[in-house]
């Protein structure tokens, strides 16, 4: 193992900026990323590989993902 990875420096790990989740946004709160996390993130992710599933599938070229 040592011959196929070289040995290596282990350091910490400093996040320069926070994450925080979407809703619990606050103008105030100093800067950072937001983004969606939990059940509105699982909930997007699955929605987004549900669609592009369908639009790689010839079976269903005429389905379409709306809004409504």
């Amino acid at each position: 193992m040592t011959t196929i990875v070289p040995s290596s420096e282990q350091k910490e790990y400093a996040v320069s900026l926070p994450v925080y989740d979407v809703r619990g946004y606050m103008p105030e709160t100093p800067s950072g990323i937001f983004t969606f996390g939990g059940f509105i993130g699982e909930l997007i992710i699955a929605l987004h590989c549900l669609n592009e599933y369908m639009s790689a599938r010839v079976e269903y070229s005429g389905f379409d993902m709306k809004s409504e």
